[in-house]
């Protein structure tokens, strides 16, 4: 027996099994989504501010099927938060992709959330004229568009003397603009009966002197032009001025941000027992900005609140009288109104009205990380914390199972 070759042949075997072993715990670790050499405990806020590369997920719940809504990438002292898609986006199939798969896969989702935009508008568009939403024909979560309406257009009060009278006199009209100073006081934007500005175009909380809100109902915009609301043609010219800007509009990658932080401590002021963080990410859709188009446009333009305006009243008058069979005389001042809504509502002014209403703009996101949690999905320790009924977790994939998420500075 040749003792020399015999240990070098074992040489070669403990060699081998030595690397088998390696690769096995590396593979655990990766698993995981960690490096090798793994810290005692993780911080949200920590990896935040520090270096290298880190993905945490957005999650509605602990389960397997918990929908994960946004993925954020912490990369050396930034964060970039990807919107989700795919409805079967949840942390039993997060749990099963490395860091580099799902940081792929969050890019390729906020791509689709975009470019899923001009459908889900058009599914929109169809259950409004249906009267009806098809559930069915949404296939992810970007539902931006679910509770759109044209109706988010203000609805206008009539202005009235302020007198003893027993019958108002209505001096002009007022479009609530949504906005509340310190005290809950909207602002509020009026208009005398030319349709001239009384106010200023950014509102005020003081109507103009001598003035009240008149006790009539406020006045909605019509987007129909018959009585049954089956002629949808005001409806039609939006939609078709937002897909228009839908178009229009090329896909921006979320931006990095570093992540602001505001921990509070107990009565000791010594321990972190809870932390906010601010991240960002990208809205396309803002529905809001229907209001403030359409504010802007009557305060330059004095017809558009003059010819509302008066139509609006003769229907107030009509509802004040009686033919001889007892019915209101309002039908006929109803479809003039809304014939006179149609004539203001071109298309032209549709595509202004939809200006900045589908853009790359930043939100600033805070979530509030309450308490740390931990949890197991299939083969993958998760980590983080508890975010609230409303917000769900905020975890990571642990690099292993004795790791744990803390609050630190």
């Amino acid at each position: 027996m040749d003792l020399k070759n015999l240990s070098a042949k074992w040489k070669w075997i403990i060699g081998i099994v030595a690397v088998i072993v390696v690769l096995l715990i590396f593979g655990h670790v990766r698993q995981n989504g960690g490096t090798i050499a793994a810290a005692k405990n993780v911080s949200f806020v920590k990896q935040a501010k520090g270096s290298g590369t880190h993905v945490w997920f957005m999650s509605t719940g602990k389960a397997k099927k918990s929908d994960v809504y946004y993925i954020i990438v912490l990369k050396n002292g930034k964060a970039r938060t990807y919107r989700t898609y795919d409805d079967d986006t949840n942390l039993g199939k997060l749990s099963k992709m490395s860091d580099h798969q799902a940081i792929a896969y969050a890019k390729q989702q906020d791509r689709k959330y975009f470019d899923a935009s001009l459908k889900e508008a058009k599914l929109n568009h169809k259950g409004k004229v249906d009267h009806q939403y098809p559930a069915d024909d949404y296939t992810g979560f970007n539902n931006d568009f679910a509770g759109l309406s044209v109706t988010s257009l203000p609805d206008f009060k009539f202005l009235a003397s302020a007198n003893n009278d027993s019958q108002q006199k209505l001096v002009g009209t007022v479009l609530d603009t949504g906005d509340y100073d310190d005290d809950d006081n909207p602002y509020m934007v009026a208009f005398n009966n030319d349709g001239k500005l009384l106010t200023s175009i950014d509102g005020s909380t003081k109507l103009p002197k001598g003035t009240q809100i008149a006790d009539q109902t406020p006045k909605a915009i019509p987007m129909s032009t018959d009585k049954a609301s089956e002629n949808n043609v005001i409806l039609d010219r939006f939609y078709k001025a937002l897909y228009r800007r839908i178009d229009n509009t090329s896909y921006a990658a979320p931006k990095p941000m570093k992540v602001k932080v505001k921990s509070k401590t107990d009565d000791s002021g010594n321990d972190i027992v809870s932390q906010k963080a601010t991240v960002q990410y990208t809205q396309n859709f803002d529905e809001y900005q229907l209001k403030y188009n359409f504010i802007d446009l009557a305060g330059h333009d004095p017809a558009i609140m003059r010819q509302l305006g008066q139509a609006a009243e003769k229907i107030v008058k009509a509802q004040e009288n009686y033919n001889d069979d007892g019915s209101a005389p309002e039908d006929k001042a109803s479809a003039e109104y809304a014939q006179v809504a149609s004539r203001i509502f071109t298309d032209k002014v549709c595509y202004k009205l939809t200006k900045d209403m589908f853009t790359n703009e930043q939100i600033k996101y805070t979530m509030t990380l309450k308490e740390p949690a931990s949890f197991d999905i299939y083969k993958s320790h998760f980590i983080g914390y508890n975010c609230g009924a409303k917000n769900g977790y905020l975890v990571t994939k642990a690099q292993n199972d004795n790791q744990t998420a803390v609050f630190a500075k």
